[in-house]
């Protein structure tokens, strides 16, 4: 992704997260909702917006309902940016928090395993050397 289409991306980012923060009436937009990152075309046109949603069970009607208003979504970001015309909206669930919090847990759990054997073999070398003489 070149300079100007990072900084594009931030700006409409920006942009988006002021105009949800601001609510809607549609009862499908509910739940804590995180714009995660805009993935740009090269040409501009199209944007399409990772979202975040808590409680998960809330994440795909709450995207169909940003996707329902994102002509009103859309008309609202080119009040807000500096650019000719903003491009079209694609909101998608954003499922890396989900990935990254399993990996996590993995290695947590690997974690707790090793230690539990670093202990076995701690305790199997005191009550070997405790029959050796010294």
């Amino acid at each position: 992704m070149s300079h100007k289409s990072e900084q594009y991306a931030a700006v409409l980012l920006d942009a988006l997260r002021n105009i949800v923060l601001r609510g809607f009436h549609d009862p499908r937009i509910a739940g804590l909702i995180t714009l995660t990152s805009v993935k740009l075309s090269p040409d501009f046109k199209q944007a399409t917006v990772m979202v975040s949603v808590l409680p998960d069970e809330q994440a795909e009607l709450t995207v169909h309902g940003l996707q329902a208003a994102q002509r009103h979504i859309r008309h609202e970001l080119g009040n807000k940016i500096e650019h000719r015309s903003p491009p079209t909206l694609t909101f998608r669930v954003d499922t890396t928090g989900k990935k990254e919090a399993a990996v996590l847990r993995a290695l947590q759990k690997v974690a707790i395993e090793r230690e539990q054997v670093v202990k076995e073999e701690k305790k199997g070398e005191q009550g070997a050397g405790n029959g050796e003489p010294g």
